[in-house]
């Protein structure tokens, strides 16, 4: 899908559902979802617990009836608030003081 079809997606989503069972190594559509003030309900699993703000930016759930109560709750995330806070995480900044909390705590 192109990035036009992408985000047109996304302007109609009521909210992301990422259900993994594995281990996310790196959620980049948890982000993008965000980033397009799309809220999203992951499996509390791999790094999706880096990059979801649980009952902030969506909800980390452990199973799929936690993933369907978690629909109930959509309208309480703040959609004008997710691409700031959804990408404030990966800002250079931000990233730099985690890897030196990382480095002072090794």
């Amino acid at each position: 899908m192109d990035v036009a079809g992408k985000n047109e997606l996304f302007a109609r989503a009521f909210a992301l559902l990422h259900l993994n069972t594995l281990p996310e190594r790196f959620g980049l559509v948890l982000v993008e979802a965000n980033a397009a003030g799309v809220p999203v309900i992951a499996m509390d699993r791999g790094s999706c617990r880096e990059v979801i703000k649980d009952e902030q930016t969506g909800f980390l759930v452990d199973d799929v009836d936690e993933a369907v109560a978690a629909l109930d709750r959509i309208p309480e995330i703040d959609g004008k608030c997710l691409p700031a806070a959804g990408l404030s995480i990966f800002f250079i900044e931000t990233m730099v003081k985690a890897y030196e909390r990382v480095y002072a705590m090794i």
